[in-house]
């Protein structure tokens, strides 16, 4: 057999028994699969796999389950050698950082900043993100089949040595953020004031004047060729006011999508063009 690059971790549903609804608790675990080796697939070759089969490069492997709420431990594991070198290379706490990035930006949730050699990961694969982040939402609205029905909440956790890090974790909010989110389709004009933003992901917060919030924000995937422009305008505008109270600060004046809930409640704006 070929040899075989293995991340261990694990799935935690957060139930008050040891126990869960099979059909559902399949479905989670499914999802939970898809979302992890389509992930990782597409961090080490470069390019969003379509679909995937059982001759897969990356997959995830069931392994024993553990005591407390319900947990199961899995691995990813990496068998062409082309990706296990890859792999190597980027080191898999990097990996991991990275791809809990991409699943949190599929959530519409803020990630924590990321590191040097993650960002640059990041941004080497810019010409995929978009894509990316689109084809995890199918597999994470499996993940979140125990939430939605059960209430149990989901937490992803990396195991190495003696010490376990919580990933992600899916919870009533990312539920809705999930399974219930809609992004306008008419854009909106907004004075705003950047009070932070990371240049390489492009995500960020700002100050709205009218509504005299903070808000999240990214880049709608259709600017794809201005984002250059937009991302120097931006950072621009974070340097000139960061002495400044948001509310005090030089406004820019912007274009933007929402992403809300059926409330109206909005999760994020999704920039689509600016007044220069």
């Amino acid at each position: 057999m070929s040899q075989v690059s293995k991340i261990p971790l694990d799935v935690v549903v957060e139930c008050p028994k040891n126990e869960i609804d099979m059909q559902y608790g399949l479905d989670t675990l499914k999802g939970t699969s898809d979302t992890m080796s389509i992930a990782a697939e597409a961090i080490l070759r470069g390019r969003v796999p379509e679909k995937r089969t059982h001759k897969s490069d990356v997959r995830s492997i069931l392994k024993n389950r553990f005591t407390g709420s319900y947990g199961v431990n899995f691995t990813l594991e990496v068998r062409d050698s082309f990706l296990r070198r890859r792999l190597r290379q980027i080191g898999s706490d990097t990996f991991l950082e990275v791809l809990t990035y991409f699943i949190m930006e599929a959530l519409y949730l803020d990630s924590e900043e990321l590191s040097k050699p993650a960002s640059e990961l990041v941004e080497s694969l810019e010409g995929i993100s978009d894509k990316l982040v689109e084809r995890l939402k199918e597999p994470l609205t499996e993940m979140h089949k125990m939430n939605k029905y059960f209430g149990h909440d989901l937490r992803i956790g990396s195991k190495k040595k003696n010490n376990q890090k919580e990933l992600f974790r899916l919870n009533e909010t990312t539920s809705r953020n999930i399974c219930e989110s809609i992004k306008t389709q008419d854009d909106e004009e907004f004075e705003v004031v950047i009070v932070r933003f990371h240049s390489i992901t492009g995500n960020g917060r700002f100050y709205i004047k009218s509504l005299k919030v903070i808000e999240s924000f990214g880049f709608d995937s259709e600017i794809q060729g201005v984002r250059d422009q937009i991302r120097k305008a931006i950072s621009k505008n974070l340097h000139e006011n960061n002495t400044l109270q948001p509310e005090d600060g030089t406004f820019m004046r912007i274009k933007a999508k929402k992403i809300a809930l059926p409330a109206g409640k909005v999760i994020k704006y999704l920039i689509t063009g600016i007044y220069l």
